[in-house]
């Protein structure tokens, strides 16, 4: 089974802001892989990285169009992104802040804003668990204004948390969509628990990413 993702206008549907979906789920499979050897070095050293639960992403492919009978989803010459999906339904792991918590994707979040110092944050974690651990399908980055623009910026408006800081990771979002701390996260940022509040590397004026100055 694949599913197939179709922007909503015709500029969606141009090469480029097809590949920027690709690249951020090329991003998030690489902290994926960092979070899954993490984890597999928290539970002992002789841990296999494939044989406990852990986060892979779903790889998209980006086609283009030869020609097409229903043109209001697409058109020739514009593109569409296949993506391997074994389901039909799609979980939202972490979104809004709302859904259920689920410790894997709450950690995966948690271990991206740790361990790029808070200029990143993967957002619209979605897709299917198992006894495997989590398949995210069609993931995105929402990075530091001052970094290149990802997908996950132009989504985080429709998230609820708009404002001076909507253009990038904050201290707002980052409690906003992971609320609470479970054993997994204590792995690589115990500081979380902490209710002192310091200045951190990146930026933040409490102690979310687990990257303190010292001060």
């Amino acid at each position: 089974l694949c599913m197939l993702l179709a922007g909503v206008s015709s500029t969606d549907r141009e090469i480029e802001a097809s590949r920027a979906i690709a690249d951020d789920a090329k991003a998030v499979a690489a902290y994926a892989h960092r979070f899954n050897v993490h984890m597999a070095q928290a539970l002992g050293q002789d841990a296999d990285p494939d044989e406990i639960p852990g986060v892979k992403v779903m790889a998209p492919v980006v086609c283009e169009v030869l020609g097409s009978a229903v043109p209001d989803i697409a058109s020739g010459g514009e593109t569409v992104i296949l993506i391997p999906y074994p389901s039909p339904e799609v979980q939202k792991f972490v979104f809004e802040g709302q859904e259920d918590f689920l410790e894997l994707p709450q950690a995966f979040f948690h271990f991206v804003a740790w361990a790029s110092g808070g200029r990143e944050f993967v957002c619209d974690l979605q897709g299917l668990e198992d006894e495997e651990g989590i398949a995210l399908v069609d993931p995105a980055m929402i990075r530091d204004p001052a970094e290149k623009p990802s997908v996950g910026d132009m989504l985080s408006a429709v998230t609820g948390l708009q404002g001076a800081d909507s253009g990038g990771p904050s201290e707002e979002r980052f409690n906003a969509w992971h609320p609470r701390c479970g054993q997994a996260c204590r792995s690589f940022d115990p500081q979380r628990r902490s209710a002192h509040v310091a200045k951190r590397h990146c930026g933040f004026s409490a102690p979310s990413c687990g990257v303190s100055t010292g001060v």
